[in-house]
């Protein structure tokens, strides 16, 4: 089934603002503005034929394309001849027809555009900008997550080609209505940001257990299918892989957004030999995605703008294991993003931990030897748990008199329970 289309467009543009309500583990509730602009030009005409090349899939996985890159810029250009897609044209994906929308997002890997279906449901369409090669084996592990409510699910995938013959890749995807964790306002939104750290800890525990490592756990890939009650879903499989028999991958030093990844990619003394090869690769464990869980937590509460501001920053103070957790962010999230922050991956907080911590126990922070935890300030919650955090404490005060007591202050639990790994 083909269809011809032959239609221009000079303009589509989004742009609205939302309010709502962002329902947090301790039962507060916070207001957050979105405001999302997605805008392109084209002018163009194509014929489009929609095939499959491969096994149909209902999975779980991928959304939004991240990188650099634009869709007009030459690369893109030369790697999608006759791809140009127009707000109306309607497509043929193994039988059913499609209609595209708008364009949501692109990147240096892909375009991803709102599309619906004949019955009115939207979806959303992934096109690889270059040559992509589909992992079957680690869509077949996402396909078994389709009962957990974990990742965003994929509806198809395979090659789309166009009449001249030109193929891309494609995968056609769960509609996430309310956007990515990104596009919300949750700067300094404890109770809100607690929710979304305890169910992606969750998901991406889903995750391990099939057997796959995110590798590109960030805010942008954290998607809404109700942001009102906090339905949370893991996206963006393009760099994961699959965990092997060991529990670990063995991969290229290489990371998509380097602000979120885990001091041990970049690690010297975590570097395997390839036999027969000058390259190296690193060994990477699902603690790495817990760290870039700690990292989204502190762009969350700082505000993602400002946090990426900081990225050449935050890269070297994470290498040397002296990320600083903001004095002021409350209990228990601020001892969960410290145990997320730990340099030691075998130390490194997960899942199991964040439920202990949240159902009341006493968990402790595996420090590196020589840490402090000292209490400040109780009642500004300042922890003082390095010499470097103590001293900036006491240069911001201008008391005489500084507590030198240990011990941990109390956490409080969430009043709604954790979510449970099923």
């Amino acid at each position: 089934m083909s269809d011809t289309i032959s239609t221009t467009r000079t303009a589509v543009a989004d742009s609205g603002t939302r309010t709502a309500t962002a329902t947090a583990t301790a039962t507060a509730t916070a207001t957050a503005t979105k405001t999302a602009t997605a805008a392109a030009t084209r002018t163009a005409a194509s014929t489009m034929t929609g095939t499959i090349a491969g096994a149909t899939a209902v999975a779980n996985a991928t959304a939004l394309a991240s990188g650099g890159g634009s869709p007009t810029s030459p690369r893109a250009q030369a790697a999608k001849p006759g791809f140009e897609m127009k707000a109306g044209q309607t497509m043929a994906i193994q039988g059913k027809k499609y209609t595209v929308e708008k364009l949501i997002g692109h990147g240096g890997e892909a375009e991803v555009y709102q599309v619906s279906g004949t019955d009115g449901a939207k979806y959303a369409l992934k096109l690889y900008l270059s040559e992509h090669e589909f992992d079957d084996k680690l869509i077949g592990r996402l396909k078994s997550l389709g009962d957990k409510a974990a990742v965003v699910g994929i509806i198809r995938y395979g090659r789309l080609k166009n009449s001249s013959g030109a193929t891309r890749g494609f995968m056609l995807m769960e509609w996430c209505p309310d956007g990515s964790t990104a596009d919300w306002d949750f700067k300094g939104n404890a109770d809100a940001i607690l929710q979304i750290v305890t169910l992606t800890a969750r998901n991406l525990n889903e995750l391990h257990k099939a057997g796959i490592l995110h590798k590109d756990t960030k805010p942008e890939n954290l998607l809404f299918t109700d942001k009102q009650n906090c339905t949370l879903l893991l996206s963006d499989f393009g760099i994961s892989e699959v965990l092997n028999e060991y529990g670990f991958t063995e991969s290229v030093p290489v990371a998509r957004t380097p602000v979120y990844a885990a001091p041990e990619l970049y690690d010297e003394k975590n570097r395997i030999n390839v036999p027969g090869e000058k390259t190296q690769t690193a060994k990477l464990l699902p603690a790495y995605d817990y760290f870039a869980l700690g990292m989204t937590a502190l762009a969350l509460w700082t505000g993602v703008g400002p946090f990426m501001r900081r990225e050449a920053e935050l890269a070297r103070l994470k290498i040397d294991g002296l990320i600083e957790v903001p004095a002021s962010m409350p209990e228990p999230l601020r001892t969960i993003v410290r145990g997320l922050l730990l340099k030691d991956p075998e130390s490194r907080w997960g899942f199991d931990e964040i439920q202990r911590k949240l159902s009341g126990e006493d968990v402790p922070v595996g420090e590196a030897p020589g840490a402090l935890h000292i209490v400040f300030d109780s009642g500004k919650n300042k922890i003082a748990h390095d010499v470097r955090e103590l001293a900036r404490f006491m240069m911001e005060t201008s008391s005489s008199a500084y507590p030198t007591s240990t011990g941990g202050a109390s956490a409080t639990g969430c009043a709604r329970p954790c979510p449970s790994s099923r």
